[in-house]
């Protein structure tokens, strides 16, 4: 079976929180990923989505790849991590610029409204059981208490 990819970058800060971002005018909560455009390499995409979701902006040699990664029966995740310092990174100035229509009211809104540093003890508050199986298995796998 052909597998959609998506492609992103959890982002951790010195704190040991996942960087969350909030799909507009919804209450589901993700990390920064979405699909290559075609020929882009996968750290391409990640770099590219994160920044299109979240504002920031990262380079290749800052981030450790994780690979590819079973997340539901039709999609898998190709992901890359990155530690940050959370007075460098400042969420408050977090922008989604990828803008989607809003099929109740038709408005152009972007994808993400809202960001968040979540404690791995509290992940389960904000993400779908996927991402959270996701984000159990690396963060242990990065010695990050859960």
């Amino acid at each position: 079976m052909n597998q959609n990819v998506s492609y992103g970058i959890i982002i951790l800060n010195d704190q040991s929180q996942v960087l969350l971002a909030r799909f507009s005018r919804l209450n589901h909560w993700d990390i920064p990923k979405g699909a290559a455009n075609p020929g882009e390499l996968p750290v391409e995409a990640a770099i590219r989505e994160t920044q299109e979701e979240t504002g920031l902006v990262f380079t290749a040699s800052q981030l450790s790849e994780i690979g590819r990664i079973p997340y539901s029966g039709q999609k898998d995740l190709h992901l890359f991590r990155v530690k940050v310092d959370s007075k460098v990174v400042d969420i408050t100035k977090c922008v989604c610029t990828s803008m989607f229509t809003h099929r109740p009211t038709g408005d152009r809104i972007p994808e993400m409204d809202a960001f968040r540093w979540v404690p791995a003890s509290a992940l389960h508050h904000y993400c779908g059981k996927n991402m959270l199986r996701v984000l159990q298995r690396e963060l242990k796998a990065t010695s990050i208490p859960s």
